[in-house]
């Protein structure tokens, strides 16, 4: 076994995300071909499947003709790549007000608890820490998904980072198989790995000529959409999303339809400031504990104390 389970499941867990999507298509009476642009009182008008159908011909096309699919027969089971999760996700992230309450992800328990079905595998070819950990990231992931009135868009983030623990799981199955008879010549140089510049960016850390160390920083946008913050920061879509939906997160709202609500667009700057508005404060430091006094006489360390009123003062008590 050499990750084929995990790949199993990472493919059922994309399916996962088109199957939220194929039974509104089911009740178009015809494939859109394309994305129609509408006023906004048209828009208001909207039924759900209809936008999903306009938000499914806005994607690739490749990636639409897969979606589709699994509408008109049986579906086709594919591992779907970090960009075309991406895109499903940006295409339905933003509903129009009156379809959010039918925008919701449904739940598929059976698939939740097949999860454990990987832990002999992972712990036969890593640890059983790793099993472990596994075990534990699946039940947090399920439980997010079985929450009341969740969001399409925040169901598909959540089973992205479910997928993200798959594939690292299989990568480093993958690694551990081939460490003990890869030819030196062709591990990835020992004098390249991720750094820290001083002002915090991200970089590649390399010898020059001269053997000294080197940072390249890698430079970002300073306006991000969602989409771009996930990608380099340790937060999930869902959480920024909420951040913005709640005005803690300062952002502005670009829309190309009329009536739209828009695409999220934040400013680095204000991505930074919310994060440090984050912040835990460190606990106050308790005052050193100092020692008695003492005279520096050996036999007394507390010299500055008379034994003898001490004992007269204990007695006369």
């Amino acid at each position: 076994m050499d990750g084929e389970i995990l790949l199993e499941y990472g493919i059922d867990l994309c399916d996962y995300i088109l199957g939220q999507i194929r039974p509104h298509l089911h009740e178009l009476a015809k494939r859109p071909m394309e994305a129609s642009s509408m006023r906004p009182k048209e828009l208001y008008r909207l039924t759900m499947p209809t936008w999903v159908g306009w938000s499914v011909a806005a994607l690739p096309t490749a990636l639409a003709d897969h979606i589709w699919a699994g509408v008109s027969g049986d579906p086709v089971l594919l591992l779907l790549g970090n960009k075309k999760i991406d895109a499903i996700g940006a295409a339905l992230h933003d509903p129009p007000m009156h379809l959010e309450v039918h925008c919701l992800w449904v739940p598929f328990r059976g698939l939740h608890r097949r999860a454990i079905e990987c832990v002999p595998e992972i712990r036969s070819n890593l640890t059983k820490q790793a099993a472990e950990e596994w075990s534990e990231d699946s039940a947090r992931f399920a439980a997010r998904l079985s929450e009341e009135g969740l969001l399409i868009a925040d169901g598909i983030d959540t089973v992205q980072q479910w997928l993200w623990c798959v594939r690292r799981l299989r990568k480093v199955i993958g690694a551990e198989k081939v460490s003990s008879h890869t030819p030196q010549s062709q591990l990835p140089p020992k004098n390249q790995k991720s750094g820290i510049t001083d002002n915090g960016e991200v970089g590649r850390v390399h010898k020059n000529k001269k053997g000294m160390q080197e940072i390249n920083p890698v430079t970002h946008p300073p306006i991000l959409t969602p989409q771009q913050i996930v990608k380099r920061y340790p937060v999930s879509l869902s959480t920024v999303y909420s951040a913005c939906r709640s005005g803690i997160l300062a952002h502005s709202r670009v829309s190309a339809k009329p009536g739209a609500r828009g695409k999220y667009l934040i400013k680095q700057g204000d991505l930074l400031a919310w994060f440090d508005s984050l912040r835990v404060a460190l606990a106050p430091t308790p005052p050193p504990v100092l020692d008695p006094i003492s005279s520096g006489s050996q036999g007394e360390p507390f010299s500055e104390l008379n034994p003898q009123r001490l004992a007269r003062a204990w007695s006369s008590g």
